[in-house]
């Protein structure tokens, strides 16, 4: 069982999440300069602004991604509960756009079929953070 709780597992679970995460990120990248993608009608910020925002996504991501395996692989004396916080944040962050906007309304919902990679990207890098968090706790001082 000791397998289960290793700091190893936790990093293959978070790195398998993370490179799974890099085929959406790529796909962010590759409706740039589309113009499938192009605001229609008048735009006041011109009708290539989506493409902007598309490529801020993309670089958050990979921002996220390399914040997260930076503390995933940080030296034993700099882990602690804050660390783990915010690798959850990070992490959380990176996917909740995934779902959240579907409420507010329906067309936020990612295109058909790419869900179950959602899903997969999300369960992979969270369950990788569950099992590292002990790794992460300071040892309580009497």
């Amino acid at each position: 069982m000791k397998f289960l709780t290793s700091l190893t597992t936790a990093r293959v679970l978070v790195i398998l999440g993370l490179f799974l995460t890099l085929g959406s990120v790529t796909a962010t990248f590759g409706h740039l300069g589309k113009s499938e993608f192009l605001f229609r009608g008048p735009v006041d910020a011109g009708v290539t602004h989506a493409w902007h925002h598309m490529f801020r996504e993309a670089i958050h991501d990979i921002a996220a991604i390399i914040g997260l395996l930076f503390m995933m692989f940080a030296s034993p004396r700099y882990r602690n509960a804050s660390m783990w916080g915010g690798m959850m944040i990070a992490a959380i962050g990176l996917y909740a756009g995934y779902w959240l906007g579907i409420p507010i309304n329906p067309g936020f919902a990612a295109p058909p079929g790419v869900e179950p990679s959602h899903i997969a990207q999300a369960v992979f890098v969270i369950a990788g953070l569950l099992v590292a968090r002990r790794h992460y706790q300071l040892p309580v001082i009497t």
